[in-house]
């Protein structure tokens, strides 16, 4: 399957903005999950802030942000 990633950074008024769009491939939404995950730790813009992660139809599976300090 393919899904889509958007790196995405925490604007001050709490809603994020899309930096970078992404694609990959995967078997399942549990390893595109994974993928992703390592994908933005091993290659993330500096200011990355956290990952929407959707299918290609557009259905997000998973949305996360590094905890605030």
């Amino acid at each position: 399957m393919i899904y889509h990633v958007y790196i995405l950074k925490r604007r001050p008024d709490g809603f994020p903005r899309m930096i970078e769009r992404r694609t990959l491939s995967a078997h399942s939404d549990d390893e595109a999950i994974r993928i992703a995950k390592e994908n933005l730790k091993l290659s993330a813009p500096p200011t990355a802030s956290g990952f929407a992660l959707r299918k290609q139809d557009g259905k997000e599976i998973y949305r996360w942000f590094k905890p605030e300090a």
